[in-house]
């Protein structure tokens, strides 16, 4: 099976954002299934990690294991 971690932060306290979180959802749905309804990616989706330490081991563990194919997508807005 493959593996996808989908990450979207939009909790930022000096400038909160309101679209990487739903950019990260529609991605996460679209990854799951294949268009014939089959499963296609096992998705962890996560949201507002609080810590670079989080997200270091929500790396390692996609990253772990034998599988075919690990994806990283981190949604994070660089204007603010």
């Amino acid at each position: 099976m493959k593996k996808a971690l989908i990450v979207g932060i939009d909790d930022y306290p000096s400038c909160p954002l309101n679209c990487c979180v739903n950019d990260a959802k529609s991605v996460a749905e679209l990854l799951e299934k294949n268009e014939d309804g089959s499963n296609n990616f096992s998705v962890c989706m996560k949201c507002n990690v609080k810590s670079k330490g989080n997200l270091c081991e929500l790396i390692q563990k996609c990253f772990s294991g034998d599988e075919g194919l690990a994806l990283f997508l981190f949604f994070r807005s660089w204007v603010c």
